[in-house]
């Protein structure tokens, strides 16, 4: 499988800088949607974690329990939708 990549509009739409050229592992766009459906299933030492952190896709809260979880953001929640119309 072919990672997803960021083409320069889709990076223009989601902040990224300008000739930026990043591109979404099939882990990490996987990572993304299970952070979004299921975030109290992710280790919290997953690898993929800092690539999405890094894209601003996803934030990593503490909830009152005192265990971080992570939650995506709008940015992130906007790449998701946009990867659903795709299919």
């Amino acid at each position: 499988m072919q990672p997803l990549l960021l083409h320069a509009h889709a990076c223009s739409v989601f902040g990224f800088p300008d000739g930026r050229s990043d591109m979404l592992s099939p882990h990490e766009l996987a990572t993304l949607m299970l952070v979004k459906n299921a975030p109290d299933r992710i280790e919290p030492d997953r690898m993929e974690l800092g690539a999405l952190r890094e894209l601003e896709l996803i934030d990593i809260g503490s909830p009152e329990s005192g265990a971080a979880l992570a939650r995506v953001t709008p940015r992130g929640d906007a790449l998701l939708r946009a990867v659903s119309r795709v299919r």
